[in-house]
C-alpha cells in the first residue's frame, strides 16, 4: 500500500513504563497546525531523550495555545505526584530548551497522573499530538481482550483520524466493538467527538 503525503512524523508512546507499537502522525497537508507540530517535533523528541536518560516513565504531548505558548504535558504513572519529582521534570525541561536556544517563558509546562482527567482549560489549547490519548486506546483495547491491533493517528485539516488495524479474520462485530471503544475513550478523555474520524481497517496477517 502506498501512501502520498507531504509530511510524516513518527513517535513512541510510553505506557506503564514500556515502550508502546509505534504511532505514525501523519500530515495531509503542512496547515498552519502541522507547521506548528513539525517546528517542535524535534524539541519534544530532545525532551523525551532527556527524561528516559533519566529513567523518567512518562508520556509527552503538547498543543498551542492562542498567543502561541506552547503547552508541555507530561503524565506520569503515579496518582500522587512528590512535588520534588516535578521540580526536577521542571529542571531537566528547562535545560533542555535552553540548550536547544528557545526561550523557556514561551512555553507552559503542566506535570500530572496519568490517572488525572483533563481540566477544561487544558481544552482550550490546540493539541499538536495526542500520545495520551493513543495510550488510553490501546489499554482500553487490550482491557477488552484485543490483543492483536495497530494504532494511527491523522491530523488533517478538518479531523483527527484514529486508523485501528485489526487482523484479517476481525469480524463486524468486532470492528463495531473497537469503534465504540474508540469513541468512549475520545468522550472520557474530554474530546469532541465531532473532531475525529474512526477508521478500522483490517490487514494484519496472524498466521
Amino acid at each position: 500500500m502506498t501512501i502520498c503525503l507531504l509530511s510524516a512524523l513518527i513517535t513512541t508512546v510510553l505506557v506503564n513504563s514500556k515502550s508502546a507499537k509505534e504511532v505514525n502522525i501523519l500530515s495531509e497537508q503542512p496547515t498552519d497546525l502541522t507547521i506548528y507540530a513539525e517546528k517542535y517535533s524535534d524539541l519534544m523528541q530532545e525532551i523525551t531523550q532527556e527524561l528516559r536518560i533519566n529513567k523518567v516513565r512518562f508520556v509527552l504531548d503538547y498543543a498551542i495555545l492562542p498567543d502561541e505558548t506552547i503547552e508541555i504535558f507530561i503524565k506520569l504513572p503515579s496518582e500522587e505526584i512528590e512535588n520534588r519529582t516535578k521540580i526536577e521534570i521542571e529542571q531537566l525541561v528547562i535545560e533542555v530548551l535552553r540548550e536547544k536556544e528557545f526561550n523557556p517563558d514561551q512555553f507552559h509546562l503542566k506535570i500530572s497522573s496519568y490517572y488525572e482527567t483533563p481540566s477544561d482549560d487544558e481544552r482550550s489549547s490546540v493539541r499538536l499530538s495526542y500520545n495520551d490519548l493513543m495510550g488510553n486506546l490501546m489499554q482500553e483495547l487490550k482491557k477488552r481482550n484485543h490483543l492483536t491491533f495497530s494504532l494511527e493517528y491523522a491530523i488533517t485539516p478538518r479531523h483527527v483520524e484514529v486508523i485501528i488495524n485489526l487482523p484479517v479474520d476481525s469480524t463486524e462485530n468486532t470492528k463495531l466493538e473497537v469503534e465504540q471503544s474508540a469513541k468512549e475513550v475520545i468522550k472520557r478523555n474530554k474530546y469532541a467527538i465531532n473532531d475525529f474520524q474512526i477508521t478500522i481497517v483490517s490487514k494484519i496477517l496472524t498466521k
